[in-house]
């Protein structure tokens, strides 16, 4: 009997042991739908100390008293809003918990891309910069207070206060006045390419001269180019950053160049491109800027016209789902292609990045490319290898770098994982390849 109530009594301790272990029992994990704060408690008013990638699956392991927080593990352990990510399992079956994570921790997250210097002040050299909206741990701070030593990327340096949104108290941090020995100076950019070219581009070849010719002798600019489309092109983050200088081609140095040439189109708009612009508005002379445009000019003739570049980057696409769509997509976009030749303005058609339905719409663009043989960008070859294929969590935009804001571009490997620094690397080459053909 004795045994018996020993094995009973066993048997019990380990249910009720894995019920306290609720992340390995129940298997509840939850997947961020955007770049998400990771909070050292259950509530928006704990500090920020740390940040999860979009799409990262993490292990929950409590819940807060509403359920809306989640304690989870990344890194190390925090809360996250679970309304802004996707469970999986039964998250009620988790304890209720209301843990902190070690409040004395200061953080410091940057208000703008932030330049790391090599001492606490303007004077000294700057030694790397961290993008904007990035959580940092400081290490120490100066006499002063103005100033706080952090390690970003294997690099140290020293950061304004001012332009960082600080939690907790940093008077417990070690003041400190060391200094940090400037980077060399980085290598002159080549000439040409360090390594391959990613952008995959058709239809290039010396036949393009003629319609390059014929611009320049109608006046067009032969160091401007055009934005033809819609909110992918109308927006801050395609192109903007090369006019602004907050940029970084880190082993595309070559392609400079390609900048300095084509200096003040990267940050204008233009009339031709607008959110939400379908391919039916470019060509139809309602949607023309009345203030700039003549009567009954379309957008497009209206961009060309007052712009007068040699060169028009183009992506489009409809939202004007019938019977005939696909039939009247095609005949739209020859008529943009003739009329763009016709100007003597070299088309560059793109490919619509991302998920498989783009691909109707792709097919359309290769048969209008190769009908009148001019580029085609494929960017959905190199966006469909890339996670979510290359879109945001919407599934339409192109994916952005987290801490990456308006204006700013920075080609890192790490960046290179997210669609919208592709298509601005690519803008680039293509520039780099018509230059090479043109005389």
């Amino acid at each position: 009997m004795r045994k018996y109530l020993i094995v009973v009594f066993v048997v019990f301790l380990s249910i009720l042991a894995s019920a306290h272990s609720p992340n390995t029992q129940n298997n509840v994990t939850a997947t961020t739908s955007y770049n998400l704060n990771l909070r050292a408690g259950p509530g928006d008013s704990f500090a920020v100390i740390g940040t999860v990638p979009f799409n990262t699956t993490v292990p929950v392991f409590a819940r807060s008293t509403n359920t809306r927080w989640i304690l989870v593990e990344y890194q190390q352990r925090g809360w996250l809003d679970g309304s802004l990510t996707h469970i999986t399992g039964n998250l009620h079956a988790l304890p209720v918990s209301d843990e902190t994570i070690n409040d004395s921790i200061v953080t410091a997250r940057t208000l703008y891309n932030s330049r790391m210097r090599g001492g606490p002040g303007t004077t000294y050299a700057v030694v790397g910069t961290v993008p904007s909206k990035t959580v940092l741990i400081p290490t120490a701070r100066s006499a002063d207070d103005q100033w706080l030593l952090i390690h970003y990327k294997n690099v140290s340096g020293w950061i304004a206060c001012r332009i960082l949104e600080i939690s907790g108290d940093i008077s417990g941090l070690p003041i400190s006045d060391s200094t940090i020995d400037s980077l060399p100076n980085p290598p002159t950019p080549t000439s040409q390419p360090v390594g391959p070219v990613t952008v995959h581009l058709s239809n290039v070849g010396p036949h393009l001269q003629k319609i390059y010719n014929r611009g320049r002798s109608l006046g067009n600019y032969s160091n401007r180019f055009s934005k033809v489309g819609d909110s992918e092109t109308y927006n801050g983050y395609y192109l903007v950053a090369f006019d602004v200088g907050d940029y970084d081609l880190g082993d595309y140095g070559y392609l400079q160049k390609m900048i300095t040439r084509y200096s003040g189109s990267y940050r204008r708009m233009g009339y031709a491109a607008m959110g939400d612009f379908m391919i039916e508005a470019i060509l139809n002379p309602i949607w023309s800027n009345s203030n700039v445009c003549h009567h009954n000019e379309t957008p497009l003739a209206c961009e060309y016209r007052i712009h007068r570049p040699s060169i028009s980057i183009i992506m489009v696409r409809t939202k004007l789902w019938n019977a005939n769509w696909q039939t009247n997509y095609l005949n739209n976009l020859r008529q943009i292609v003739q009329y763009t030749v016709d100007q003597g303005i070299i088309p560059v058609l793109t490919t619509l990045p991302g998920c498989e339905g783009h691909q109707v719409f792709n097919q359309h663009i290769w048969t209008v490319g190769n009908e009148f043989n001019v580029p085609v960008w494929d960017l959905y070859a190199t966006t469909s290898t890339l996670p979510n294929g290359g879109l945001g969590p919407d599934m339409y935009h192109l994916s952005i770098p987290p801490g990456n804001t308006i204006g700013s571009i920075y080609i890192t490997d790490e960046n290179l994982q997210y669609g919208v620094t592709y298509r601005n690397l690519q803008t680039l080459e293509v520039f780099y390849i018509l230059n090479k053909t043109l005389r």
